[in-house]
């Protein structure tokens, strides 16, 4: 969203930076296409057609590394929509971040705990559970809440070793979908927040100070934006 926000907000080419928003907003679906299954795949894919235009996707489809290919494509982006070197510099530590996110999900997608440890904690819980009516029998004063004592405990027991095995792969059980279409539907509201506010500034008289501004805040980046349409 940082990327997005410095895009919107300080980019004097106006008429590119949708592309460079719509490459952004693709790198989310991309990432989760790359940790996902077949079919959370074949959703994102989807959308990655409505995101980027024919040479950006096929580019991008034809990448083995999906994620990758669109962070060149930012790079890019930042390159031909920048031209102050503090700021291009800025957005490329954005860039880094995201490449760094990227590595990290990698490694929880790749790294999973060793099946032969998932295996013994559950053979040890099984005997556990099975022999524990033994210790229970002299406890309990009435034997028939033998029956409701065990299940119970099984449930919880069995329930923790369950979510044990679901926190080793999360991806497939956070809402990424949500989270991919909520920073996409960010990104371009204020990509128009941003288009409505220079408008507002083009409008504005000379001499007018509404609200507390001038137009000549806004005329370093009129005067950008005028040499690089004409």
């Amino acid at each position: 969203r940082d990327i997005g926000r410095q895009l919107s907000w300080r980019s004097p080419c106006r008429r590119y930076v949708p592309r460079a928003l719509d490459r952004l907003a693709a790198f989310g679906w991309a990432l989760q296409a790359h940790v996902g299954g077949p079919v959370i795949q074949k959703s994102c894919s989807d959308q990655l057609e409505k995101l980027l235009g024919p040479k950006d996707l096929a580019l991008v489809q034809a990448s083995n590394h999906k994620p990758m290919a669109i962070l060149g494509l930012l790079t890019t982006s930042v390159d031909s929509l920048e031209d102050s070197p503090l700021r291009g510099q800025k957005l490329d530590v954005g860039l880094s971040t995201l490449m760094d996110n990227l590595g990290k999900c990698e490694r929880i997608f790749k790294t999973p705990i060793p099946r032969i440890y998932t295996k013994h904690t559950e053979r040890f819980l099984g005997v556990w559970l099975a022999t524990l009516p033994i210790g229970l029998y002299d406890v309990l004063k009435a034997p028939w809440a033998m029956l409701p004592s065990m299940l119970v405990l099984s449930v919880f027991l069995l329930g923790i070793s369950e979510l044990a095995n679901q926190i080793e792969e999360p991806f497939s059980i956070l809402p990424l979908d949500t989270m991919c279409r909520g920073i996409q539907s960010s990104i371009m509201e204020d990509y128009e927040n941003s288009q409505n506010v220079l408008r507002e500034a083009q409008d504005r008289p000379m001499g007018d100070a509404s609200n507390g501004e001038s137009l000549g805040n806004h005329l370093p980046f009129l005067r950008k934006q005028s040499k690089l349409d004409s």
